[in-house]
């Protein structure tokens, strides 16, 4: 396959999983949240509005060639950081927590940029050449991705954060990592886990999300069955309703603007989080095998522009931002499907949410870049 075709097959899979999106939002907010009439015009147009703003967001940055924008990666990567130390000081709370700017009518999440930001700081610092040749190299990358991941937790939004960890791994690992840095890292992740937990960092709404999947698994031999049932509903409802939605889908679905579940409003979050549940309920087995393949060609174009990008730097962001993208759509089709615990984290470019939605057709645009640009980026040897 050339780079021009597999430029091509990006932009045709982002584009259909856009108008995907475009769809199953509208249909969600047409039926759920209370939404109607004009209230649903708003935000149907505002979310269309947003696409085309990540598209000529994404567009512009194909036509910069991608060796400009490496020198910015660690001014970027600070800004993110700023960003999200002023969320905190001056972000709107919604739900319990605070992670988004409220700028007019709309909305934005500074942690979807600064993520962004971290895999450009990441592939800019692992391409120099002996970056990897020891260990304070190792930790000097877990540590540009460590500092946007605590501050996003404290919003508080550790999902969100955690999807840094997959790319951060398979980027250190295409860099070089050696794999006595693995076997400490292993287990310095276990005692940090061990102590997030029992310190209060991670929130009890989160514990409850674990436990209640963990009991929902029947994982929890000590606790009585009934006890385990009622934990379950209670911190699970939104999962349990989604799998409701994606079971009563059937073959083929119930058809647009169609889905039980959808049309009585019982799905939470049925436009962002579980807009799965909505797709599958209206599409059924068929439109849900179809999303699945529309982001295995979508990260399959990515993972193919890093193998053959000769650059280290176009390499490394390449592979980091098919890992991200990759894990946040497995993560919540998972999530939706009952087969992880619920999490607040959107289904990439088809949920509604306009900085999800910018920020990655930004790092989509500059993968297309990279995929055919010959130009070598700048590398310290």
């Amino acid at each position: 396959m050339t780079a021009d075709r597999a430029v091509r097959g990006l932009a045709i899979t982002t584009a259909v999983l856009a108008v995907v999106g475009l769809a199953s939002v509208a249909s969600a907010l047409f039926h759920s949240e209370g939404v109607r009439q004009g209230a649903f015009l708003d935000n149907f147009l505002r979310q269309v509005l947003w696409v085309v703003i990540g598209a000529a967001a994404g567009f512009a940055i194909f036509r910069i060639p991608y060796a400009r924008v490496v020198p910015f990666a660690f001014p970027l990567y600070v800004l993110g950081l700023a960003a999200l130390v002023a969320v905190l000081v001056f972000g709107t709370r919604i739900n319990g927590a605070t992670r988004w700017f409220r700028l007019g009518p709309v909305s934005l999440q500074p942690s979807e940029f600064a993520k962004l930001f971290a895999l450009l700081a990441l592939a800019r610092s692992l391409s120099w050449s002996d970056r990897m040749k020891n260990w304070k190299g190792f930790c000097s990358a877990w540590l540009l991705a460590g500092l946007p991941l605590v501050l996003i937790q404290m919003q508080p939004d550790l999902t969100t954060a955690l999807l840094l960890a997959p790319a951060t791994v398979v980027m250190l690992w295409t860099a070089g990592a050696r794999w006595q840095w693995w076997a400490v890292l292993g287990v310095l992740a276990l005692v940090g886990g061990a102590v997030l937990w029992s310190t209060g960092i991670i929130r009890d709404y989160q514990k409850g999300r674990v436990t209640a999947f963990v009991q929902k698994l029947g994982l929890d031999a000590g606790a009585d069955t009934a006890m385990r049932t009622r934990a379950a509903e209670r911190e699970a409802y939104q999962g349990i309703q989604a799998e409701i939605a994606i079971g009563s889908g059937g073959l083929l679905g119930k058809g647009f603007l169609s889905g039980t579940q959808n049309q009585l409003a019982v799905i939470p979050m049925s436009s962002s989080d579980f807009i799965f549940a909505v797709i599958a309920e209206e599409w059924g087995f068929v439109g849900s095998i179809g999303i699945l393949a529309l982001y295995a060609v979508l990260t399959w174009h990515l993972f193919w522009i890093a193998h053959s990008t000769e650059d280290p730097f176009g390499r490394l962001f390449s592979i980091g931002f098919a890992v991200h993208l990759g894990a946040q759509a497995i993560i919540n089709i998972a999530m939706a499907t009952g087969i992880f615990p619920v999490v607040g984290i959107p289904l990439p470019l088809v949920s509604a949410g306009g900085s999800s939605i910018v920020a990655t057709l930004l790092g989509l645009g500059l993968v297309a870049r990279i995929g055919l640009s010959g130009a070598p980026a700048f590398s310290r040897g």
